[in-house]
């Protein structure tokens, strides 16, 4: 094994809670923090790279436990490996642990990092991809159908000019919530809805032709991810258009949907995919196969949302932006990063990520470091 000045001789992985403004209801769990792991990988030379990974047991099965406990793995794998054969390492990782997408995806990430720092480039640009407007949306969670559309008011007063609503826990509910939001924001602005999974075939026909006359851009995985086919018997049934998500992990997953004509829409997310590269590689199966993709997120900070911004300008089939967790968190430790005027992504220029995690307040938080 070489020891050059690209080898990883130092990782680091800390253990972040990130309070949020107010607990966010989905219809898959409530969350009143995000409790996330952060990376550091150090070269020989001293460079260091940063990753992100916000573990969402019931989307990947992983836990902060289990992400820990990965890290140490993945970590000590890398140690005097070089950071700058990304497809190696990337590969290594994946074969060690082939079920943790989002804590391999936090390792991706600071390679990534590492990389394009070398490279002298913005991450966009090492990846091949090239500056566009990103504008995304944000996503409104489950709460009465008033208070629902109060958000979307307030969002839109920020500048926002797409919605996402949460739902899945209560029909009648939901259908208000919908009714009650485009009543509040006017015909102009587009409503995208997302009920993770919560209803069968028969309940998303129905529940979904209720809210055809608000006129709804589409709806993320309304039934059960490994109801595939169901997806299909859904297209056939309702003028909404379908978004498959946790449907969609890799780049197999994407054929899978793509053989079966299912949908025209699916949610790509770093921490699903389990990293920039394995992104890039589903990116490449959509767009071969004409279908449309939103980037989309956990509950990352800034830092994570960074690195998919930057995979985006690399994606040919993303159309869509579901970046906006930034807006939930009542904390941002972050260094540099993206910034947002009004629903508009600008992102950094330097070298690399273009963003770090404050020192100060990571300091606390470190639960393993591991040296060659």
């Amino acid at each position: 094994m070489s020891r050059d000045v690209h080898s990883i001789r130092r990782c680091e992985v800390f253990r972040r809670s990130l309070a949020l403004h107010e607990p966010f209801q989905i219809a898959l769990q409530s969350t009143s923090v995000a409790d996330n792991v952060f990376v550091r990988l150090t070269t020989e030379a001293g460079r260091e790279g940063w990753g992100e990974s916000s573990p969402l047991h019931a989307v990947t099965g992983e836990t902060v436990e289990t992400s820990m406990a990965a890290a140490n793995l993945l970590g000590r794998h890398l140690l005097g490996r070089s950071c700058l054969e990304i497809r190696n390492r990337t590969g290594e990782l994946r074969a060690l642990l082939p079920h943790n997408p989002a804590i391999r995806s936090a390792f991706d990430m600071a390679l990534h990092d590492l990389a394009a720092q070398t490279a002298g480039l913005p991450l966009y640009l090492f990846l091949g991809g090239a500056l566009r407007p990103l504008v995304t949306d944000v996503t409104l969670g489950i709460d009465t159908p008033e208070r629902t559309a109060e958000k979307a008011v307030k969002a839109i007063e920020m500048g926002f000019r797409h919605l996402k609503v949460k739902l899945g826990l209560d029909t009648e509910r939901d259908v208000q919530a919908v009714r009650e939001v485009r009543r509040a924001v006017g015909p102009d602005v587009r409503l995208r809805l997302d009920a993770n999974q919560a209803w069968g075939r028969q309940q998303a026909v129905e529940t979904l032709r209720r809210m055809e006359p608000e006129v709804i851009e589409f709806c993320e995985q309304p039934i059960p991810k490994d109801d595939v086919k169901g997806l299909r018997f859904l297209a056939d049934r309702v003028a909404v258009p379908i978004m498959a998500d946790e449907a969609v992990f890799t780049a197999r997953d994407v054929l899978r949907v793509s053989d079966l004509e299912s949908v025209p829409y699916i949610n790509l997310k770093v921490a699903k995919t389990g990293g920039i590269r394995e992104l890039i590689q589903a990116d490449a199966v959509a767009t071969t196969a004409g279908l449309t993709s939103m980037l989309g997120c956990m509950m990352e900070s800034r830092l994570g949302l960074t690195a998919s911004a930057h995979a985006a300008l690399a994606c040919g089939s993303v159309r869509f932006l579901d970046l906006d967790t930034h807006f939930e968190l009542a904390e941002d430790p972050v260094i540099g990063g993206i910034r947002y005027e009004r629903d508009e992504i600008q992102l950094p220029e330097s070298p690399g990520l273009g963003a770090s995690m404050d020192a100060q307040e990571m300091a606390n938080g470190r639960a393993l470091q591991i040296e060659a």
